[in-house]
């Protein structure tokens, strides 16, 4: 009866693999699979990580994991004189032996989680807001005596064109329509937050004589 380590050599040699490709598939050390290959227990880690290892090289070689496992773990056991229970499922054993650790682990998760969510919440208030003017651009020159100022800020921020407040939407646009004086005007648009920090941009607009 062929040892697990030649069902797997052989299976390997079949695909034409090299050792090197099936560690770049398995992420296990070519050394390591070359142990196995040849049933140099001395060699290899301790169970359980070694079986995981065998059904893992087995799984990448598309045999049957279980029964290679099955094979390994048999040879294993005689060899080095150890008769091992069967294998419990790691899901049970993990929460059954480590629970209060998980537990620990999930408040001390979930308190980070929550203190990054308030750092998160008074650096917005903290910094001043965003503000985008879309329109109108630095410089625009235009016929009609009105314009539209268009633009994007922070939700929970006021806009001010010229001292005088505009409406902003929940998504924190705006779009609004500013009378012009003949000649050169200057909109100093401001955006300000609850925490009185405010950013500003300047648009200087011309209306044109088309006489």
């Amino acid at each position: 009866m062929k040892t697990a380590g030649e069902i797997l050599k052989n299976q390997r040699l079949k695909k034409s693999w090299t050792l090197e490709k099936v560690a770049g598939l398995t992420h296990i050390q070519s050394l390591v699979l070359q142990s196995i290959e040849e049933d140099n227990l001395i060699s290899l880690p301790k169970p359980p990580f070694v079986f995981g290892l065998v059904k893992n090289y087995a799984k990448a070689l598309s045999l049957n994991s279980e029964e290679v496992l099955a094979i390994f773990r048999r040879e294993y056991n005689l060899r080095s004189g150890n008769y091992l229970l069967p294998p419990q499922p790691l899901i049970k054993s993990f929460f059954h032996l480590n629970g209060p650790a998980i537990l620990k682990f999930s408040l001390i998760f979930l308190t980070f989680l929550f203190l990054g969510y308030l750092l998160t919440q008074y650096w917005q208030f903290a910094q001043a807001p965003v503000l985008i003017v879309s329109a109108p651009q630095d410089l625009t020159e235009v016929l009609e005596a009105q314009i539209n100022v268009i633009g994007r800020t922070d939700p929970n921020a006021k806009v001010y064109v010229n001292g005088q407040e505009i409406l902003v939407d929940e998504k924190g646009i705006f779009n609004t329509v500013v009378s012009l004086n003949p000649g050169v005007n200057v909109l100093n648009i401001v955006s300000r937050n609850s925490q009185k920090k405010e950013t500003q941009i300047k648009r200087t607009v011309t209306v044109k004589n088309d006489h």
